[in-house]
């Protein structure tokens, strides 16, 4: 079982680590950070595992992207998104 929580210990970290590099001053560190955020938003998509204390991610990546100040930045990750209606 212990295997199960560090698991979970490690996703929490590794997605609280992206979510602050996300807000990086170096575009190239928000890009990057966005493209994994993506990849963890279809993770809990799938799976509808996103636990109430945290940020949801799709509403984190929306809002993000808006209020880039690098065009690149949100053009090159707009494709990245589930499909739903929030992202629509």
């Amino acid at each position: 079982m212990s295997n199960v929580s560090d698991s979970e210990d490690l996703y929490t970290l590794l997605r609280a680590s992206l979510l602050e590099r996300a807000r990086d001053k170096d575009s190239n560190v928000r890009l990057q950070a966005i493209i994994a955020l993506a990849r963890l938003q279809r993770g809990e998509e799938d799976s509808g595992d996103v636990p109430d204390d945290q940020e949801n991610l799709t509403d984190f990546l929306i809002d993000i992207l808006q209020y880039d100040p690098m065009p690149y930045v949100s053009t090159r990750n707009s494709p990245l998104f589930c499909p739903q209606e929030a992202t629509l």
